[in-house]
């Protein structure tokens, strides 16, 4: 009988642990968050302009 190795776990590329995100947006009747990951809640989704939502204005992907 032939002795084989050990299986070993592979790691995807795209498979990396999702910390928390700090939130970027805010609701200001009801305090809700929402860090800008998955789907938006309904008071982000209904709104035509969401900058207005913004907590802090950010600038991504600018030096």
């Amino acid at each position: 009988m032939i002795a084989r190795a050990p299986a070993t776990r592979t790691t995807n590329a795209g498979n990396y642990v999702r910390d928390p995100q700090p939130a970027l947006y805010a609701d200001p009747k009801t305090g809700a968050t929402w860090s800008g990951r998955g789907r938006a809640p309904a008071w982000v989704a209904g709104a035509r302009d969401r900058s207005r939502f913004l907590i802090a204005k950010a600038s991504f992907g600018t030096r």
